[in-house]
């Protein structure tokens, strides 16, 4: 199990990562806290939503929270990244 945990730490710990080098800014401390807890609350969110999916098993449920939490992760790294300034002409 805690190998699991580990290797599910890594993997967001990458796609974080990627999402976060694709952004156009660097993350600042409040752009962390705010993708973390909002991680948090889709990934618990999702864990009790996907119980009224209608698949076949258990592993379907949990592949389907797992690839959706993943996703986000990714998407919270590259979109909760500051804007960029943008210049003023004058």
């Amino acid at each position: 199990m805690s190998s699991v945990l580990l290797a599910s730490g890594v993997v967001s710990a990458v796609l974080f990562g990627t999402g976060a080098k694709l952004a156009a800014t660097p993350h600042r401390i409040k752009s962390l806290i705010i993708s973390v807890l909002a991680t948090w609350l889709l990934t618990h969110s999702l864990n009790a939503l996907v119980e009224y999916v209608p698949l076949a098993s258990e592993m379907h449920k949990a592949i389907l929270a797992a690839v959706l939490s993943f996703a986000f992760i990714f998407l919270a790294g590259w979109r909760f990244a500051p804007r960029a300034p943008t210049p003023v002409h004058g």
